[in-house]
């Protein structure tokens, strides 16, 4: 993974502006689930996040947990990465403060192996295109499938 492109989220991790309360509260990551899922209301129907009750489901590119936080109420085996310590800092606290359970930690999917996981969806909304080895993020994500599983790039 390049070092800019880290830092870059890191700096600034998606949706960090989508609410003027302070950074990491209840009310600000309740505010920036309202904004997001009014911005991109396309959002609810793609994600389909009560379909996954009970099913492994791992997102690549958690940012600050808004569907990591839908799919852990809707009863998912969450498992959140994300390549920015910032965005899996505040995913973890938001999962806390609403007593959520799930893993959320800093991976690459192109290198990533869970061993453990057989996975019924990879979610990613709008990071998989961002990568630089598209074959390797691949790689790893057909190896840790559950068929018929999901991927909704």
């Amino acid at each position: 993974m390049n070092e800019f492109v880290k830092q870059f989220w890191d700096d600034r991790p998606c949706n960090i502006r989508h609410s003027s309360k302070e950074v990491g509260t209840k009310e600000y990551f309740e505010e920036v689930t309202k904004r997001k899922y009014f911005v991109e209301s396309h959002i609810l129907p793609f994600a389909n996040f009560s379909f996954y009750k009970d099913k492994e489901v791992l997102e690549v590119g958690c940012g600050l947990g808004t569907a990591a936080q839908s799919f852990m109420e809707a009863g998912a085996k969450y498992t959140g990465i994300d390549v920015s310590p910032r965005s899996i800092e505040l995913a973890q606290k938001r999962a806390k403060l609403f007593g959520l359970a799930g893993e959320i930690f800093v991976a690459d999917i192109q290198s990533l192996v869970l061993p453990d996981k057989q996975l019924d969806l990879v979610y990613s909304f709008g990071v998989l295109h961002h990568i630089a080895n598209l074959d390797a993020a691949l790689k790893s994500i057909y190896a840790m499938l559950n068929f018929p599983s999901t991927i909704k790039p």
